[in-house]
């Protein structure tokens, strides 16, 4: 006796949509209940069982690609919360300063850690012997990070310096005419004392006396006020007149000129009578083949051709201060010295002024106040 009645579906013209089947069941009182049944939803018979799997293939398949996108964003959220947590960490101590890195020390100061990514000056010398002199002498340079100013250098040092037996002593601004500007410290076990101070975008580090770190080296600021109050004071001698600079020398200073390689231009020597100072400044290269990083590297040249104890120089470090110039840092052995490259338009020709020493007043006073020739008709006369 047949119990289910199957019926096919008229479908309307044109309407290919409809994939649908009726069925229909005999009730009890010989009438017929018909339901609609998807083509989609299938039966499987393994031994006689009978698996319904209700809901089609299709919503199987959504169930599936729901969860693994769940599971996927998950994931993706603990990674994106991890990255979020590190950078944040990174962020607050680069603010501060400070860096993940390994810490080792300041080359010649074995209990002062390095500035994290600071780089050693010398680092690319080829040179070992300027190097041990330069060490030897109680200094040691490294340059200052990109985007890093000098106070966040030395609020470094007050955290870490203090966990290596170091005392602060004091800070000593620029303003300040009667010390030396720096940051000054003792390690009372050591009897050492140290100067952290910042030149030419650069960190200088210097060992002292623990009664020269108490005082801020006043007794060398005490020599350059005396200096400053002698330059001040005195009238002053001038250059020869067919000399391309102007300048008033005090009289506690002489001049005396010599020949260079440059043709008819000749060189300035101002040495101190008190002292065995002298101040050299020589024409280097014609101001259209050359350029002042370029007149630098032969000024050094020829202070190494004329060098007597067989040292070099080697470039520390160079800049361009406000008014154009460069002026440069260099050290032969362990000694530093100064140089400026300064431009004569009157003899068209680029000047290497030097001194063989760092922070000398009457340096500084020569480069402030030696001034071209009037290029004028009356002046060449």
């Amino acid at each position: 006796m047949q119990l289910f009645k199957l019926e096919k579906k008229q479908q309307r013209k044109g309407d290919d949509r409809d994939r649908s089947v009726m069925f229909s069941k005999k009730q009890s009182n010989g009438s017929y209940k018909t339901r609609r049944r998807s083509i989609l939803t299938r039966s499987n018979k393994t031994r006689g069982k009978k698996k319904i799997y209700r809901g089609g293939i299709f919503r199987q398949y959504f169930r599936s690609i729901l969860k693994i996108f769940l599971y996927l964003s998950l994931v993706l959220g603990l990674l994106v919360s991890s990255y979020t947590a590190i950078n944040w960490v990174i962020s607050l101590r680069a603010s501060k300063g400070v860096v993940e890195q390994d810490l080792t020390s300041v080359i010649g100061f074995d209990s002062v850690p390095v500035f994290p990514t600071s780089e050693y000056v010398f680092s690319n010398s080829s040179d070992e012997a300027i190097v041990e002199t330069f060490v030897s002498s109680g200094r040691s340079i490294y340059r200052i990070p990109l985007g890093t100013d000098i106070q966040s250098v030395y609020d470094y040092y007050k955290i870490e310096l203090p966990e290596r037996g170091w005392n602060h002593i004091k800070f000593v601004p620029r303003t300040q005419k009667d010390e030396m500007y720096g940051d000054y410290w003792e390690n009372p076990s050591k009897d050492l004392g140290l100067r952290i101070y910042e030149r030419v975008n650069d960190i200088w580090y210097e060992r002292l006396s623990i009664s020269d770190a108490k005082q801020g080296l006043s007794r060398l600021a005490k020599q350059e006020i005396e200096r400053e109050l002698v330059l001040a004071s005195s009238e002053g001698t001038d250059l020869l007149p067919d000399f391309p600079w102007t300048l008033k020398v005090p009289v506690e200073y002489v001049t005396s000129y010599y020949a260079t390689d440059e043709g008819e231009l000749q060189a300035l020597k101002i040495s101190s009578i008190t002292d065995s100072r002298e101040y050299i400044l020589e024409p280097i290269a014609p101001l259209e083949n050359s350029y002042p990083d370029k007149a630098l590297e032969l000024f050094v040249d020829i202070l190494n051709s004329r060098s007597e104890n067989g040292g070099k120089y080697a470039i520390l470090n160079s800049v361009y201060n406000e008014n154009g110039e460069l002026e440069a840092t260099v050290v032969n052995g362990g000694k530093i010295s100064s140089i400026a490259i300064l431009a004569n338009e009157r003899s068209s020709y680029y000047y290497g002024l030097y001194y063989d020493s760092e922070n000398d007043t009457f340096f500084d006073f020569l480069r402030n106040n030696l001034r071209q020739k009037d290029n004028s008709i009356g002046a060449l006369e």
